[in-house]
């Protein structure tokens, strides 16, 4: 059994981290680190919750540290996590510069202990669904991929998250470069237009970047001024086109307070666009 220490109880640790802590048999998720207790108890009555790191690494029981404080205290965190002899989990953004993702890196070696980064998407339906179509071989050769994160929030939130330095960029382009890096590997050159669109807002809301390969080109893609585009994955290849729409639902699931587990769970109950051969295959690829 591997005891579980959480830093912080925002939205990531609520919905991506705590439930599948809780839902893995091997993982005993110990003790949280936030200064609002009372948010920590609506959803774990019984969960033992610190008013600080410092606390938190002073458990004995604790052998993993997740970090899921904003992104500009992960450096710190970690740190201070390998520091204590923890094995570290950071959320993405793993750091908020190369600078202090080398520095950590560093200190992980240096502590002896596993560190990584945390990239649940690599789990999403849609995305397991792609890299299979991808290892049989069903699409051909792929020639382009659109990869897309769109939101309808035309009003920026006073949340930290909407204020950082990085906004979209650090939020959510983690997900889709990560993606396109499994799936496709280092790209031989990058082009990206990151901008604040919406009235008011403090940093980026949108980017459109562009992951250049030798025989193919990778676009990754978000707003939160698109209220009716729902296009999640557009892939292109020489034997046919896959188009999924609307994001993997495990998200909204954890958040709505579902448990994670079971044959079903990650099913998306919309289907994406069969691939088609070209016209001199004959037909439609089921």
């Amino acid at each position: 059994m591997i005891g579980v220490g959480l830093i912080g109880y925002g939205l990531g640790g609520r919905a991506f981290h705590a439930p599948y802590v809780m839902a893995e048999p091997g993982l005993a998720l110990r003790a949280v680190a936030s200064r609002d207790s009372a948010k920590v108890h609506a959803d774990l009555p019984s969960m033992r919750v610190v008013p600080s790191v410092e606390a938190l690494l002073r458990e004995p029981a604790i052998d993993l540290v997740i970090v899921c404080s904003p992104d500009a205290l992960h450096t710190e965190h970690a740190a201070a996590a390998l520091g204590a002899g923890k094995h570290v989990l950071i959320d993405k953004s793993f750091t908020t510069s190369l600078a202090d993702a080398r520095e950590v890196v560093r200190a992980g070696k240096i502590a002896g202990r596993l560190l990584t980064v945390f990239h649940n998407r690599r789990w999403n339906a849609d995305f397991l669904t792609l890299q299979a179509l991808l290892a049989d071989g069903r699409l051909g050769e792929v020639v382009e991929m659109e990869s897309r994160f769109d939101r309808w929030r035309p009003i920026p939130s006073a949340t930290w998250k909407d204020a950082r330095k990085g906004g979209a960029w650090l939020d959510l382009g983690p997900h889709l470069i990560d993606q396109a890096l499994v799936l496709f590997g280092c790209p031989q050159a990058t082009t990206a237009d990151i901008a604040g669109l919406r009235p008011g807002t403090a940093a980026p809301d949108y980017f459109h970047a562009v992951l250049s390969y030798a025989d193919k080109r990778v676009v990754i893609h978000s707003s939160k001024l698109v209220a009716a585009n729902s296009l999640r994955f557009g892939l292109h290849g020489t034997k046919g086109s896959w188009v999924k729409h609307s994001v993997d639902p495990q998200e909204a699931s954890t958040v709505a307070g579902c448990t994670p587990g079971g044959d079903d769970w990650g099913a998306d109950a919309r289907r994406a666009a069969h691939p088609r051969r070209s016209r001199s295959s004959h037909g439609t690829l089921a």
